[in-house]
């Protein structure tokens, strides 16, 4: 049996402190990786069956007091580098783009783009559980969320028509192929985010944030301040406004704070496009 020791260093403490494994590093390292295997199993069955969904609404309707949601997508990375011996072993652990759902050889038993299962999952358990959200963030969602084949207002709705505070960063992908883009665009542009938005009546505080592509070193933005936020809708009593990643249309802007200018605090504008 192979001896190896691990040394850990705590910053602010001059002490080391070993560690000596009573089994080789390769036993210990398949006993762990078995170990995982039988924990992603049950987990895959669990969202394939939806009984996380059911296990979601169960546990929000304890907590009576719940007023506030967020969602964080870590950014999707792949391990390409590894040793042979390495990839060998954890392949199946590699985090990969997952292909758009109109992307043609998309994997039926995948779970959707990152970020947008978990979102949809906790505005249904929220809205089946009774919660009314005061504030919602969510993080890295890609833009399918709001894709019409797989929209549900009518159940996210009731979840976050008492909404106050409302933070959302949209992820462009880097899953997705170069043609997509145009999709992308469409989706947005299609005006359910406009929809989800001025359902929630009581807004105080907006906060999109969207990425981009670039093409020649020139951002290429995805998102139309019209179709997003535009329209001529009134929120009562709409504070402080933070818009990023997005053309925005001069007239309909204007409009917006035409219509707004006596409860706006704020309006702060970051890596935008001005157009007509």
């Amino acid at each position: 049996m192979d001896e190896w020791a691990a040394r850990i260093e705590v910053p602010g403490y001059k002490r080391t402190f070993s560690w000596m494994p009573t089994q080789a590093p390769s036993s210990l390292l398949m006993s762990g990786w078995a170990h995982y295997q039988e924990v992603r199993d049950q987990q895959q069955e669990l969202l394939r069956s939806t009984k996380d969904l059911t296990i979601l609404i169960k546990a929000l309707a304890r907590f009576t007091r719940l007023s506030c949601i967020e969602t964080y997508c870590p950014p999707v990375v792949e391990v390409q580098r590894a040793p042979k011996s390495i990839r060998e072993i954890y392949s199946q652990c590699f985090l990969r783009p997952v292909p758009h759902p109109t992307h043609v050889g998309h994997n039926q038993e995948s779970y959707g783009p990152p970020g947008v299962r978990p979102l949809r999952s906790l505005l249904t358990a929220a809205a089946c559980a009774g919660t009314k959200l005061k504030s919602l963030s969510a993080r890295n969602v890609d833009c399918t969320f709001f894709a019409r084949e797989s929209w549900c207002f009518h159940i996210y709705k009731q979840s976050i028509e008492n909404l106050q505070y409302i933070h959302i960063k949209m992820e462009f992908q880097a899953g997705h192929p170069v043609d997509m883009t145009q999709f992308v665009k469409d989706t947005y542009a299609a005006g359910l985010m406009r929809e989800f938005l001025s359902a929630a009546k009581n807004l105080k505080l907006i906060e999109l944030e969207f990425s981009w592509t670039e093409s020649e070193d020139v951002p290429q933005y995805v998102a139309n301040f019209d179709a997003i936020i535009g329209g001529g809708h009134v929120w009562p009593q709409l504070q402080n406004v933070s818009l990023g990643g997005m053309n925005i249309q001069r007239t309909p802007f204007f409009k917006f704070l035409e219509i707004h200018k006596s409860t706006l605090n704020t309006v702060s504008l970051g890596s935008i496009r001005w157009s007509h």
